[in-house]
């Protein structure tokens, strides 16, 4: 089975293409940090050329991008990243289902009902804050988008990428190893 914190899915330059994200916007991506912890997760290739960026971290890129393309700033996205993993003990803050914006800044639910601004704590106004749906991304969406990718993820097995994957009607499955 594929380990989607572990393996790598894509390579770095597959993945800014698959997300539409300029190549050096992800390898600075990539090489961000909030709070000592990486905001979006690479592994260590297993030779060179090989998938390097795993299923986690294509969903942790998708997020900044978008977070990114609502116009909030870098620092702030850091700082909720860095708020999530504090509070929550998780590595993988971007893509936590607790972050939400209302398109000017970014809020996380400490609990049911009490959601605070990242970077303060200020208690917003509910009705204005829309949830980004950031860790359950669409399924029927991303297979769409992988589907529509599917070449390079061929071309990356094909290179000897360390795993092989089907696309189904509902999901993507790992296949080989």
């Amino acid at each position: 089975m594929v380990d989607r914190f572990r393996d790598g899915l894509l390579t770095p330059a597959e993945t800014a293409s698959y997300l539409e994200i300029p190549q050096p916007t992800l390898a600075t991506w990539l090489k961000g940090r909030a709070a000592g912890a990486p905001l979006v997760h690479q592994v260590e290739q297993v030779r060179k050329g090989q998938p390097s960026v795993p299923f986690i971290a294509v969903a942790e890129a998708h997020v900044l991008r978008s977070l990114r393309s609502l116009g909030l700033r870098m620092s702030e996205i850091r700082e909720a990243a860095a708020a999530v993993r504090d509070a929550f003990d998780t590595p993988y803050g971007l893509v936590s289902k607790r972050i939400a914006t209302d398109g000017v800044d970014i809020f996380i639910e400490h609990g049911w009902g009490d959601l605070r601004r990242a970077r303060d704590g200020q208690v917003p106004i509910q009705e204005v804050v829309s949830d980004l749906d950031n860790q359950q991304l669409r399924a029927a969406e991303m297979i769409e988008r992988l589907v529509a990718h599917r070449d390079a993820i061929h071309r990356a097995v094909e290179k000897g990428g360390p795993a092989a994957y089907a696309m189904r009607s509902d999901r993507v499955e790992g296949t080989w190893p």
